[in-house]
């Protein structure tokens, strides 16, 4: 019996200001969530890429994975105040300005690490891309 893989995960810090605690998120379930429908099959309506003329395009290859992964978090956590955070220099200072406070916002911690994003969303997808390539290719054959 085949053993099933378990989806991997890739964690960022936010704010959550319900609690007003630093959280750990796991954004792997944006993208999986784009990837994937409820039923577990690849969801053709969103997993596709945008290319340089606007063209949209579907996922076939890393290379087009790490675009699309991009494009996803740009989407969800660049730039949206939700997603970001002010941290400050401890024990601070006796004004804000001579603690040096520092944004931190998700997208920014995300973006170093797409290629490792990259490679553990790959490594996940890629036997059933593989399958949908395969299943793709007859249906034109025929």
């Amino acid at each position: 019996m085949k053993q099933k893989k378990e989806r991997p995960q890739f964690f960022a810090l936010y704010k959550d200001f319900n609690n007003g605690k630093i959280e750990k998120y796991d954004v792997l379930n944006v993208i999986f969530n784009d990837i994937f429908t409820e039923r577990g099959t690849f969801n053709t309506r969103s997993f596709h890429y945008f290319d340089e003329k606007w063209n949209v395009l579907p996922v076939r290859t890393k290379e087009q994975l790490e675009k699309f992964i991009k494009q996803e978090l740009r989407y969800y956590f660049w730039g949206k105040c939700e997603w970001e955070f002010v941290a400050i220099d401890w024990p601070h200072r006796d004004t804000i300005d001579e603690s040096r406070p520092v944004k931190i916002d998700v997208f920014e911690q995300l973006e170093p690490n797409i290629s490792v994003i990259t490679d553990l969303v790959w490594n996940y997808i890629e036997p059933k891309l593989q399958k949908l390539i395969k299943k793709e290719n007859e249906r034109t054959l025929h």
